[in-house]
């Protein structure tokens, strides 16, 4: 019975020893210890070692996701003193109006992007969307009163060109009316391409280094492996270092997003 149980029943087996109490060492070498005993192991010793070792992936992530919080602030704050409160240029102007007249004339539901298109030439809306732009180039002056009052925040030395025309050719909405009300971090994060900070799947990421790990163990580097992931999820100084490392080489945190 002593060994049948456990082999019947090792998720049963697993979850009487998670629910005993016990003080958890992170330590790297208990670490390496779980870790052998997860990728060694088909037993209730498996799933055991699969929950501890989650337990210290969630908090070494709780760690990690904080000073990239930390990092992201800091840096949306150094790049908010790089915005100015202007008006739009002439340019930008001539770009939105050329814009609404193309929607005008073919609606705003055409496919202005087809697919037998050469990515080296122009296809006939885009060479129209210049053509319109040339004509308005004259009447400039018509629009300024027009715009006079619009104002939004924008990066020094930086035009919308390229965001009104991906919006144009990409058949979504230009609206101005948010554009103009948004605050700096909208302004960073939608217009200028800032990263917005990332809701992370932590059960995906843990799943998936797990898997790598696993995999990986019966190689010839894989004890080297087990050694890294066992410093990740430990207390040494260098633990978030290994835990970057890892999550870089399964391609980047998967996001919620």
């Amino acid at each position: 019975m002593v060994s049948i149980v456990p082999f019947l029943f090792p998720q049963f087996i697993a979850n009487i020893f998670l629910s005993l109490p016990r003080n958890y060492s992170d330590d790297p070498v208990e670490m390496q210890f779980l870790i052998n005993q997860l990728v060694k192991n088909d037993s209730w010793k498996r799933l055991y070692a699969l929950k501890i070792l989650e337990k210290n992936f969630q908090s070494k992530m709780k760690i990690l996701l904080s000073k990239k919080e930390k990092e992201w602030k800091k840096e949306l704050k150094m790049q908010k003193e790089l915005l100015e409160y202007r008006k739009l240029t002439d340019d930008e102007i001539l770009h939105i109006e050329s814009g609404k007249k193309l929607k005008d004339k073919y609606g705003a539901d055409i496919n202005f992007n087809p697919s037998d298109d050469s990515i080296y030439y122009l296809n006939q809306y885009e060479e129209e969307f210049i053509k319109i732009r040339d004509d308005l180039c004259g009447e400039i002056s018509i629009y300024h009163e027009k715009y006079d009052d619009f104002k939004f925040w924008s990066v020094k030395n930086r035009n919308l060109l390229k965001f009104i025309q991906d919006k144009v050719f990409n058949n979504e909405e230009l609206d101005l009316e948010k554009i103009g009300k948004s605050s700096p971090e909208w302004a960073l994060l939608n217009l200028w391409g800032f990263p917005p900070q990332i809701k992370y799947d932590l059960k995906k990421i843990y799943y998936n280094i797990v898997l790598y790990v696993d995999l990986r163990s019966g190689e010839k580097e894989g004890e080297k492996v087990i050694k890294k992931l066992a410093i990740a999820l430990s207390s040494h100084e260098k633990s978030l270092y290994y835990l970057e490392h890892f999550i870089n080489q399964l391609g980047g945190m998967s996001s919620k997003n």
